[in-house]
């Protein structure tokens, strides 16, 4: 809920859940023990850092401290079980340090040099990550040939967030590098798409369109989405490719932006000649029309003689 739609919980871990976790039951998988360790960290960094009640967006205030200790504990949970993790285990602990590495995307306010150091650290950080997720989904898509919905969103939000990384000057990141592992997810996004305007069609114009807008031309990596918790990166993402439809399409405010944007797209070409040449040839010639008709003939039959 907190990374798809930018919502509390609904839900918290209970006392039996946190037991499961302290002592693995003998009856329980080791892939649902991993990912149940993962989610509850995944709960807490978006809990603390998103859901705060002392501000109106919910962001913590100057969270670098807390991104830091957040960082430490999963670097220490990466020690603890990395070694038992299945590829896709991997992958969702992967997700879970860029969904805490996305809330230093949307610190608000002016920062001192020390705060501003730790950000681009964070940054940094995330850039290993990121490319790390992705080229492990690029290794894992050679044997895996469906992807659940959390898996595709996984990966593309760390292909968003390459994007805000790549949009602005960090010496960090290696464009090349950067830009082919983006080129092969397209790719392979691509190649799962089914129809034309299905859900990875549109993730793979978003990407398109995100990757000739944003590379180099901002100073900082930044959100304009500041009170959706950890999914603040994808709808940031998401209304910024807004920017690719019609004026006219963005001021209908539709549900279905590429839905609307093709039915404007298919009455462009329907201009005054079009929609003539809809009743055939020469019948934009109205004089001749009408000197085909015997006009006295139709008058005298409306008069009855």
């Amino acid at each position: 809920m907190s990374t798809r739609f930018g919502l509390p919980a609904i839900s918290v871990a209970d006392h039996s859940i946190l037991e499961a976790m302290a002592n693995k039951p003998a009856w329980l998988p080791d892939t649902l023990y991993h990912q149940l360790h993962i989610a509850y960290q995944g709960s807490r960094i978006c809990s603390v850092l998103g859901n705060c009640e002392i501000t109106a967006t919910g962001l913590l205030p100057s969270p670098a401290p807390i991104i830091q200790m957040f960082d430490t504990e999963l670097r220490a949970q990466e020690a603890r079980f990395a070694s038992s993790w299945k590829n896709n285990e991997y992958i969702f602990f992967l997700a879970t340090k860029l969904h805490l590495y996305s809330f230093a995307l949307s610190t608000t306010g002016l920062e001192s040099s020390n705060s501003a150091e730790r950000r681009t650290e964070t940054f940094s950080h995330a850039y290993l990550t990121a490319m790390n997720l992705l080229q492990s989904a690029l290794d894992l898509s050679a044997e895996q040939t469906y992807w659940t919905q959390h898996q595709l969103r996984n990966i593309v939000d760390a292909v968003y967030f390459l994007l805000k990384l790549g949009g602005a000057s960090y010496e960090f990141v290696d464009e090349a590098a950067a830009k082919n592992v983006i080129g092969q997810v397209w790719q392979l996004l691509r190649s799962r798409s089914q129809s034309e305007d299905d859900h990875a069609s549109r993730v793979c114009s978003v990407i398109e369109y995100l990757s000739h807008k944003h590379w180099k031309r901002e100073a900082h990596a930044s959100v304009s989405v500041k009170s959706r918790m950890a999914g603040n990166l994808t709808i940031d993402s998401v209304w910024c490719a807004r920017d690719r439809f019609s004026e006219t399409v963005k001021a209908q405010r539709p549900i279905d932006y590429t839905s609307a944007a093709g039915i404007e797209k298919s009455l462009e070409g329907l201009d005054d000649q079009s929609w003539l040449s809809f009743f055939g040839e020469g019948v934009g010639d109205w004089d001749s029309v009408f000197q085909n008709m015997n006009v006295e003939s139709l008058l005298g039959s409306m008069d009855g003689t």
